[in-house]
């Protein structure tokens, strides 16, 4: 069946020290944790400075995706000078080869990507089925699908004092996602990369409803109970974050602005109060700006070269391993359990533990990644 908006991203928040990210496709059921599966699937271990990477894909592709984790990981922090703190301990990449074996992590199936933050634990998951390294310079579903995952992960992690409302987050993530090495640079910014924009709404009348004062006022993507209503809001949340962040990123005066205006938001201004002193226009005015940025050509890509005449990435090393049945079951599982309910229920949690425990008498449940 045909899922139109497999491409946009979904976020939601659990405030109980679990923030998960995921990528959205449509609304559906719970899928149950296979964990026999788990635990008879054939497990890699590639450990680089800031990643362990565990997948059951091949290990040519593993180290490709390694690769391209330290690679943006290093664009984003030094090239863009979105600094970081210290990892205390390695992002942990979960990564399935396929749409079948992502099943057996029991997260739902409209999800492709899950990223949860579990106090010194952060853990992405993922479907790299459709996975091409951005150094072949086309776009790519299973890449932008991890990137926009990190891209959370590092704009939580910075170091900058910067207050993270929702529309700069996500817009954040779905910028940066469109990463791509081509032609002796890096390209952010395309809108051809991906179907970022709805397919269901004409381009014509896709910001028609854009109202930037309401969208830096949003708490929330959708809380509607209609679930058509609700993929309709979050399609259009997810272009409007999309689209203002790359009118703020286009130009250096606008990113300058931005960047104030989330200080401000930091220092405990409201809304108002940090637009009035950022930015040097009103609401409306803002609004007519970027609706004609956004409708027109102006809307650039910003191009960093590659090489002698711009950056260049060093060298990355990285450690293959095979991991041992028991554990990367305890790790998997112990991940999974740290997932908010929203996507592996309570019920199934509670069943897969005890399945656990059944097939590996060793298995031990790590109390401080349980989700609350």
């Amino acid at each position: 069946m045909e899922q139109p908006t497999r491409t946009l991203r979904k976020v939601i928040s659990i405030i109980n020290s679990i923030i998960v990210l995921v990528a959205f496709v449509s609304f559906s059921a719970h899928a149950k944790v296979n964990v026999k599966k788990i635990y008879k699937t054939d497990w890699l271990k590639v450990e680089t400075e800031h990643f362990q990477v565990v997948t059951n894909a091949k290990s040519e592709k593993a180290e490709l995706i390694s690769t391209e984790l330290e690679q943006y990981y290093y664009f984003v922090s030094e090239v863009l000078k979105i600094e970081q703190k210290p990892l205390d301990q390695k992002v942990t990449v979960l990564l399935a080869k396929s749409d079948t074996s992502f099943k057996m992590f029991g997260i739902r199936e409209d999800f492709m990507g899950v990223y949860s933050d579990c106090g010194e634990h952060i853990t992405i998951f993922a479907n790299v089925a459709r996975f091409t390294p951005s150094s072949s310079g086309r776009s790519s579903e299973g890449r932008q699908t991890i990137l926009h995952e990190l891209a959370h992960f590092i704009t939580y992690n910075t170091t900058h004092d910067i207050a993270l409302p929702t529309w700069f987050s996500e817009g954040m993530a779905e910028y940066l996602a469109t990463y791509v090495q081509k032609e002796g640079h890096v390209v952010l910014g395309s809108t051809n990369s991906a179907a970022y924009w709805p397919k269901n709404i004409r381009p014509s009348r896709l910001f028609d409803g854009l109202d930037v004062e309401s969208l830096l006022k949003s708490n929330s993507i959708s809380n509607h109970s209609n679930a058509n209503v609700r993929a309709r809001e979050l399609n259009e949340f997810y272009a409007y974050s999309f689209g203002m962040v790359h009118y703020l990123a286009a130009e250096p005066m606008r990113r300058a602005q931005a960047f104030k205006y989330l200080q401000l938001l930091n220092q405990q201004l409201s809304v108002d109060e940090a637009f009035e002193q950022a930015f040097d226009m009103s609401f409306a005015e803002m609004n007519q700006s970027l609706k004609a940025y956004l409708t027109s050509k102006k809307a650039k890509k910003l191009l960093f070269d590659m090489g002698e005449q711009g950056f260049v990435f060093p060298e990355f090393q990285s450690q293959h391993s095979k991991l041992e049945a028991k554990s990367a079951l305890k790790l998997i599982v112990n991940r999974i359990n740290a997932v908010g309910a929203p996507f592996v229920s309570a019920e199934d949690k509670e069943i897969m533990l005890k399945e656990a425990a059944g097939v590996c008498e060793a298995f031990k449940i790590e109390e401080h990644v349980a989700a609350k």
